[in-house]
């Protein structure tokens, strides 16, 4: 498989003119930022398999204190909360797919120190480790959004490497859920040759 450098050129307002478009709503008060892993915009980051990462910042401007669980291995396929999505559009504003079915059937057990409770105008920085870009774009100028959901009655898949933690799994069954999306961002996709 080809590696891949992908470049997140983040911005308050994206310069592209297709962006994603959505029919629901997200939560009000809540917000997502998206950051590169290294330094500021236009920064480069070498994915290889699955390496490229982005750091997700939620920050909580409601005048109620939210839980958060850190994601972790299964969010992006919507194993378990949160539920971590990429949407994706080409210059012309075609949405693109294609990442590749199957992967282990194993998720990390879910840890107390996992589910933290956000106070009102706080901001935490989740997982970084288990937010990857899309390696499975090829090279181009994309578009992207990622969205956060917590689904605090989401029946958890997988076979967990280990025993749930039952306290902090009974956190999130008595949490408020919550859906949340980034601003749009440009995305790079490049083929390593052209690194520089």
């Amino acid at each position: 498989m080809r590696s891949l450098i992908f470049a997140l050129l983040l911005a308050a307002v994206c310069g592209c003119r297709a962006v994603p478009h959505f029919d629901t709503a997200t939560t009000p008060g809540i917000d997502l930022i998206v950051h590169p892993l290294i330094g500021g915009p236009s920064r480069e980051i070498d994915t290889g398999y699955r390496n490229g990462r982005c750091v997700l910042e939620i920050r909580n401007r409601t005048s109620e204190p939210i839980l958060v669980v850190m994601n972790g291995d299964g969010s992006e396929e919507g194993w378990r909360t949160p539920i971590v999505r990429w949407f994706v559009v080409d210059g012309s504003g075609e949405p693109v797919t294609g990442r590749p079915p199957g992967r282990c059937g194993n998720i990390n057990s879910l840890q107390s120190e996992a589910v933290k409770s956000l106070d009102p105008g706080s901001s935490i920085t989740l997982d970084r480790q288990s937010v990857v870009t899309p390696w499975w774009l090829p090279p181009g100028r994309y578009t992207a959004v990622i969205e956060l959901e917590h689904d605090p009655a989401l029946e958890w898949m997988g076979v967990p490497l280990g025993e749930h933690d039952p306290i902090a799994m009974a956190r999130i069954r008595a949490s408020q859920g919550y859906l949340v999306r980034s601003r749009p961002f440009p995305l790079v996709v490049r083929p390593r040759e052209e690194q520089r």
